[in-house]
Order: C-alpha cells, then structure tokens, then sequence
C-alpha cells in the first residue's frame, strides 16, 4: 500500500513585469499630453462650487473665501457657495450636485468642485467625508457622487483640501475627471491646512502673469511650493489684497509638510488648463492684485518623480537612447538613474512630475519619491568597530555589533597569564608577590597609583593561607564538567593557562601543538572572604584585556564600595566589557564576635549583637558572548565556617555558587548579560534578607534605648544606624543610576530569561531597602533628639531649683524683714500712720510668702498633669514637654524675681520650641502666647502663658 503524496505547495507568483516597449510607449502618451499649450482657453464657461460644512471645526470660511475671490475676481469664473446639512448630508448633497451639473455642465464648460474639510479612509480605502471630530459627526461617503461626475458630459476638476485617494487610468469616456488634493489618504487630516493657501498663491501668481495653467503643471508648483515650506498668507477679508509687513512682505506663518496627490481619469489622459476668461474688467467682483514679489517671481527647484520599474529581461540602453532621441528635449526629462540584476531588471527612473501624474499607472511601475537637484555618487566606507564604540558612547545597540560575533583571532592571548608572563611563574623566587603587585597596579595617572596602593598593602600585608579549608570554585566551560573546589594554596596553579607542554602532556597524540585550535572558555570563579594569596592569584593569571577591569573591581571589593554598571570600553582590539556590582551589607549576628583574621572588615558590638560589615561582589567581563569570565567574591568571615555560601555547602550539589545556588551550572549561561542578571538578581535578593535582618536588629536596639532614660550606649547604636543608612542610599542611589544609563544594553536578549521580570524583582528588592533606609533615618533621628533633650532638661532643671530655692529664700527674708519693721513700727512711739504702715508691711510679706508658694505649686501641678498625658506619647511629644517645662518654669521664676529678666527668657523658650517636632507657638509676640501640642490625640494639652 502506497503512502498518499503530499501535493507540493503552489509557487508564490512573480511580481508583475512589464517589457521595454510598452514602458516606453507609456512615457510617449504621457509626454504629448503633458505638453504645454499656447491655444485660448478652451472653456466657455466655468462653475465653481465651494463645498464645506454648516458647523465644522476648522474654520474652512476664511481660506474658503480667498479662493472664491481669485477664481471671480481674476479668472472670471462663475462661484457659488454651498454648506452641507448636518441632516441628510448625503442626498442634500447629490441633489445640489446634480442640480449645478444640470444647469452649468454643457459641452466645452468645465465645472469645479472644491471641498474643504475632515476627510478619512472607510473600510473599503475610500475617502470618507465628516463634518467635525465628534462621535456624533455626520459622515458622507464620496463614493456615492462618483456616478454623477462620470456620467456629466464636461470636464470635472476635483479640488479638495483634505486627504485623497490618487487615481490614473484611462476609460471610455470623452470627458476628464482630474484631481488634485491635499494629501494622500495615510497622511491623515489634522494640523495645519497649507494646501488652499498655496494653491491661491500659484493662481494669483498665474493670473497676474496670464499664463495657462495646467493642472499637473500647478501640481508640480504647489509640491516645489511646499518642498520648499512656503508659508501661510493671511488676508484682511474676502476681496481684499494679501496683508504686508511694515516691509511690504506678506504676513507669514510657518505650516506642516504635506505633499499633494494627483489623479486623473479620461479616455486619452487630456489635462485640464486654467485660463483667465474674459470678463468686465471694471466690474465690482474684479480683484486687485499688486504686482508679484520677489519671492512669488523667483523660479524655484521643481523636484521630479523618483519610479522604480521591473522589467523583463536585460535593460536595452541602446533601444532606450534611440527613443529619447526621437523624443527630442523633452525626452529628455525622463532620465535612468540606476539598473540592477533582479530576476529580469529594476530600473531606477527620474520622470517630471506632469510627465509621473499624466502615465498611465500598470503593475510594475511603483513611485519611490521626490527628488531634488542632479544626483551625487557617494561611495560610504566601511565602518570600523571603534567609530561604532565611539559613536554610541556605552549605548545598548553597540553590545549585538561588538559582542555578538566570535573574536577568534583575539582567544589564544586571552589563554595567557599577562603578569605571569612578565615576571616568571617561579613563586618561591624572593619578591614573587612584589613584582606580580607592581606589574598588576602598573598605571599612568594619579587614580590607578591610588588603587594600586590599596591592591599593594592588602596583597602584602601577609600570607592569608587558609590551611586546608576550600576558599574558591572553579568551572570552565568547555572543560571536563566538573567544578574544582580549591584551597588557598592551590587556586593560583589551577587558574594558570595550559602551556604547549601541558597540552602536549595531556595529549601525547598531537604532533603539532602550535597548530592546536584555540577554542573559547567561559570562567566562573567564587572566592569567599579572599585573603591577600587569592587576591595575587586573580592577579597574577589575568589575561592582558582583563587587568584593567579586575584591578578597578577587586579595589572596589576591599574598599567596600558600592557599584552596579557595565562598561564597553573602546580600548586597543580587542574591544572588552565589564558588567559588574558591588552590594555592601551590615550583617548582624547575635552569636559571640567573630572579627575578621584579614584586618579588612570592621564589626561593632551593640548590646546583644554584632554588626559585620561584609560586601558581595560580583564581575563578568570579556572580549565577546563566547568568551568571558565571571569572578564573584563574597565575605562569609563572620559566620564562622556555617555560611550557606561556604565552599561546602556546594560540594554536595552542583548547584552555581554565583547565584546562591537556584540555578545549575550545567548548562550555564552563553550570554553574559543573561548570566550577570541572573547573578544580580540573587545576589540583591539575598543582601534583601540580610539588611531585612539588620535593620530589624538595629530598631530593636534604638526602641530599648529610647525606654532607657539615660540614653545609655546611644552612641554606639546611632554611628550603627547612621552607617546603615549611608550603605543603603548609595545602593538606591547606584541602580537608579543603572535604571537610566545601562538597562539598554539587555535589549535584544535570546535565551529563556525574562529580563524584564528579572530587572523588576532587582527593582523591587531595592525600593524595599530604600523603606528600610527611611525607616532607619527616621527613628535614629528621633532617638538622638529624645537623648539631647533629656540632657538639656536635666541640664535647666537643675538650675531652676536653685534658682527657686533663691527666691524661697528671698521671700523669707522680705518676710522677716516686713514683720520685724511691722513690729517696730507698732510698738514704737509712733503716730498711727505709721502703725498701718508696719501692718501693711507685715501683711505684704506675708503675702510675698505665701504667693512664691502658690506659683511653686502651679508649676508642680502643670508638669504632674502634662506628664501623665505624655506616658503614652513618643520621642516627638517628650521634646515639646522639655521645651515646655524650660521656658515655663524659667518665666514663672522671673515672675517670682521681677521678671527682670522676662524678655531673654521668653525669647530663649520660643527658640526651643521652634525646634520641637508636633509643638507650635500661637500667639502674636512672645510674651503673651500659647503652646498647643499637635497629632497626639493623648497630649492634646494647651499651656497659657502670661
């Protein structure tokens, strides 16, 4: 049994072609009609109807207008303006049609329609006239006219200022149908209107001169009009000459380019000519025009019709020469610009535009565009890659033209240990370490000696051999598929490259080592808390387009700063890149301090805890997407060995250590821009958890100090807290910087990842670090002005008791002094006068007495009641009560002395309350006035003062 046989699918047919000859005979046709003309007018009479709206938006009246007074005033044409009905525009309109073609459409008239207004395609593509932009605008399909121009037994010209559809053909009737619009129909309709504006210029201009006009003719004028961004004319009114500047220029404004679009339908594609009729030439329609400007007189560049035309078979240049000669000059308009193989031929032809829109249009003759001036030969070179890194300056669109192809010629030297090579690979050699340090920081300016001094003390500050702990992972790819756990002692021999005699050793069956093919590696290296021994080992087996990017990255590593950037820089070939980031992190641990044995990292012992500061770095760079290495470095010091990111935790499972381990290493990532967004993605939610950790750790500590009313150990946790708050700003501040700059450079990613999805997680991790920072500021501040005011408070109240007890001492003087005169005076040998005298004395000082006793009590009691309302309240409201209790105690003791010194002390409490957070003054000066307490329901106390 037979399998049934698929049918082959049909081909998909050629395009259409045409032959020489019939492209020729094409061009004849339409350069006899295009021809200019000499003879009178051929028309006895013409109509114009002005078709517009009864309420449209465009203000169609004040261009329509101008118009209408050219074609009466000079060319003597008959006008007649008509509005559309909102209701029943369509028959409204055919029945006014069909009555003007009844009463003016003769043999040898021409009539003309003019219309001015929105236009739109309709589903089938044809013009769709509305009246407004409301939803509720009626609409008029053009289509439904059509008949009645065709079936009109005079030639039709078909003005309209709006969007058109072009058609030329050629049909069996003996009248022209030509028309000339605004705009083609893509080209939309709003926006400035320049296409009546232009045409009454051309007609002024050619009714002055009284010259025939053509109507491709004037389509050529208004093209190289608007090519040329001729402005708009105003008017004063309707019969009124053009408006002139101070220095008899037309009044202008600039307008939008539309390029007009032109069709005709007729049997021999006869163009219509304008000719000035004779008329009254003293009648009072005739408008008066000044003489043309130098402007509307100079002649300007008419652009010609670029065409492209497939043809069959090879171009025949002699054939087509011999025809331009038959042809004469005017032949000569049409000109081949270019003829290319293309299964048969596509020529390139420039063709006047008289000659473009009288041609019958066929299939395989399609318009390209307008062209002005003689053609230029332009031969670009080729662009190099370093004008494209120049141009584009760090741009995302360089990394697919840079990175994207393999750079073979450039692998064998990135298999080579640049510093290595230059100072021996003998390390027992005395100054090993020394010559590798100064050949890795060798720089030529101030900032590369700064960080190769921050390299040199850390790689020479000791040995850093970890013992037999694993400090690094190793993964090549290709390679043979497993990851190579190393200690201290052992990374720099395995990160040195393969010489010819290793190679050779391992494979003793190739002769030819020199012509052993160099293929490209991708190298994923993870060191946690490297010391100064895995710092000289990254050094010393760097390859030479590597040095740069991993001299900046391990400075930045050991300095705890803070970065997220990538870089392509144009250096000498081969061109590299770097992706890199660095995440700061203050981890707290509640287990016993474990300081850093490097001496790189501080830590801070708080009450109960112990803050780290440890860094996550992370680097990708390389010369193109098949070569690159990736170097990731993480403290884990202060752990202690029980780090999730510990070398053991990853000898059970293969899981990537770069990314914390959700992703598999096997098969890792091609693309280095998808690798480093997976890594930073991890990297960002992890240090995410740790400062969730630390700063959960850290307002624990700054409440528990706010309890203690001594503000004991405020200091130690404030630096903490401030320092927190410095890491996460920068960090913030770090990817909004890469949000703007860098994100471009992960366009046109190929694998699975989401990069979109991935860049939002990393968005949303750092925005809730940016909550925390916040969070942070917010209650260090208020714990450091809650500990300032309890020392200023303690500070005053001090001196108010003394100052109290002084005036309790006072009165009892003023008393025993009244009393003891009171006495004197009673007992005395004195007159009666005298005696009231002592009683009044005795009776003041009692009063004196009695009234500093009472003002004491008034104090007590205020601050008693206030302080029961604020048991509740935070740190803001106990600031307002010391600011309350200063000024108010202080002014009630003046009061008590004279208030010889109310006004310091008034001016001194409204300074101190003007720095209290939820406490405000209302009052008109300061000795007179009230302290209201505000957004604490519990504290809403109003203290009077006199």
């Amino acid at each position: 049994m037979t399998a049934m046989a698929t049918p082959a699918p049909e081909p998909t047919p050629s395009p259409p072609r045409l032959d020489q000859t019939t492209l020729q005979s094409l061009f004849t046709s339409a350069i006899a009609s295009a021809r200019p003309t000499d003879a009178p007018a051929p028309y006895t009479k013409v109509k114009v109807l002005f078709m517009s709206w009864e309420k449209d938006d465009l203000d169609i009246d004040s261009e329509i207008k101008p118009l209408e007074s050219i074609f009466s005033g000079l060319y003597h044409f008959s006008t007649e303006m008509y509005k559309i009905p909102l209701r029943r525009c369509a028959q409204e309109l055919g029945r006014k049609i069909v009555s003007t073609i009844r009463a003016d459409g003769q043999q040898n008239n021409l009539l003309i329609f003019y219309y001015g207004g929105h236009a739109r395609p309709a589903t089938d593509n044809t013009p769709l006239w509305f009246a407004n932009r409301t939803p509720t605008s009626p609409v008029f399909k053009l289509a439904a006219i059509e008949p009645l121009l065709r079936d009109n037994p005079c030639d039709t010209l078909l003005l309209f200022d709006c969007p058109h559809s072009s058609t030329t053909s050629q049909t069996a009737t003996s009248q022209t149908i030509q028309t000339l619009a605004a705009s083609s129909l893509s080209s939309g309709s709003d926006g400035p209107r320049p296409f009546t504006l232009s045409l009454i210029q051309e007609l002024a201009h050619a009714a002055y001169t009284n010259q025939p006009l053509s109507i491709v003719d004037l389509h050529s004028r208004l093209i190289a009009r608007l090519q040329n961004l001729q402005p708009k004319v105003h008017f004063d009114d309707a019969y009124s000459v053009v408006q002139l500047e101070g220095d008899k220029t037309p009044v202008v404004e600039p307008f939008q380019l539309k390029m007009p679009v032109h069709g005709i339908v007729g049997s021999d594609n006869r163009g219509i000519v304008l000719r000035v009729l004779p008329g009254d030439e003293q009648g009072e329609n005739v408008l008066v025009m000044p003489p043309p400007t130098g402007n509307a007189t100079k002649e300007r560049d008419v652009p010609d019709v670029l065409v492209a035309v497939r043809l069959e078979g090879v171009f025949d240049e002699a054939k087509w020469r011999e025809w331009v000669v038959e042809l004469g000059d005017v032949g000569r308009g049409v000109r081949v610009t270019g003829v290319y193989p293309s299964f048969g031929s596509l020529a390139l032809l420039r063709v006047p535009v008289a000659v473009w829109d009288l041609m019958e249009r066929r299939e395989g003759v399609s318009f390209v565009g307008y062209a002005m001036g003689r053609e230029t030969a332009v031969e670009v070179p080729e662009v190099t890659e370093e004008e494209v890194v120049k141009a584009m300056g760090g741009n995302g669109v360089t990394w697919p033209w840079l990175f994207t192809g393999p750079k073979t010629d450039f692998y064998a030297e990135e298999r080579k240990a640049y510093c290595l090579d230059r100072v021996g690979e003998e390390e027992e050699e005395e100054g090993f370490k020394e010559r590798v340090v100064e050949e890795f920081t060798k720089g030529e300016n101030h900032l590369t000696k700064y960080v190769g001094e921050e390299i040199r003390e850390f790689c020479l500050s000791g040995t850093g051999d970890s013992g037999d702990e694993f400090v690094a992972i190793l993964d090549e790819r290709p390679g043979d598929g497993d990851m190579k756990f190393l200690r201290s002692g052992e990374l720099l021999d395995a990160l040195k490259p393969a010489t010819p005699n290793k190679r050779k050793r391992r494979d003793s069956k190739m002769s030819h080592m020199s012509e052993e093919p160099v293929t490209p590696m991708r190298r994923f290296i993870y060191i946690t808390s490297p010391g100064p021994l895995e710092i000289l080992s990254l050094a010393a087996t760097a390859s030479a387009s590597q040095v740069p990017h991993l001299r900046t990255f391990i400075h930045k590593h050991l300095t705890l700063q803070t970065d997220i950037s990538i870089r392509a820089l144009e250096t000498t070939p081969p061109s590299t890149f770097q992706l890199t980031f660095h995440l700061p992190i203050l981890t707290l641990r509640t287990a016993p301090p474990s300081p850093d044995s490097r001496g790189l990292r501080n830590h801070t012992i708080l009450s109960a805890t112990t803050l780290y500061e440890s860094q996550i770095s992370c680097t990708v760079s390389g010369i193109d997407n098949h070569q690159w290495t990736a170097h990731a470095l993480f403290d884990t010091y202060h752990d202690a060995g029980h780090s999730k990111y510990d070398i053991s935790s990853y000898k059970a499972t293969p899981l990537d250590p770069l990314t914390g381990g959700p992703n598999k290493t096997d098969p890792p990532a091609v693309d280095p821009r998808e690798y480093f967004l997976q890594v930073l993605e991890s990297a960002m939610a992890n240090a995410k958890v740790e400062w969730l950790n630390t700063c959960h750790g850290i307002l624990k500590e700054i409440r528990e100090c706010r309890v203690d009313a001594e503000g004991n150990g405020h200091r130690e946790i404030v630096q903490a807290s401030e320092q927190a708050q410095a890491l996460l700003g920068r960090m913030v501040s770090e990817w909004r910087a890469f949000q703007g700059e860098d994100v471009g450079f992960f366009e046109g990613i190929s694998g699975d990842v989401d990069v979109r999805l991935l860049l939002r997680r990393v968005g949303d991790d750092v925005r809730e670090m940016e909550r925390l920072r916040m969070v942070l500021e917010q209650e260090t501040d208020m714990l450091k002005t809650g500990v300032m005011w309890y020392g200023v408070g303690r500070e005053r109240r001090a001196k108010v008791e003394g100052l109290v007890l002084g005036a309790v001492v006072l009165g009892l003087l003023s008393f025993l002094v009244m009393v003891g005169l009171g006495v004197l005076s009673a007992l005395g040998r004195f007159s009666a006068l005298r005696y009231a005298v002592g009683l009044t004395m005795i009776a003041a000082g009692i009063t004196g007495l009695i009234g500093a006793g009472v003002k004491w009590g008034e104090i007590g009691g205020r601050v008693e009641e206030v302080v029961r309302n604020m048991e509740d309240c935070e740190v803001p409201d106990v600031r307002g009560v010391f600011g309350w209790l200063s000024g108010e105690i202080g002014r009630r003791i003046e009061v008590i002395k004279q208030q010889l010194s109310n006004l310091v002390s008034s001016v001194e409490a409204y300074n101190l309350l003007d720095r209290a957070p939820g406490v405000k003054w209302e009052g008109d000066d300061l000795l007179g006035g009230e302290i209201v307490m505000e957004d604490h329901e519990e504290c809403d106390v109003a203290l009077p003062i006199s």
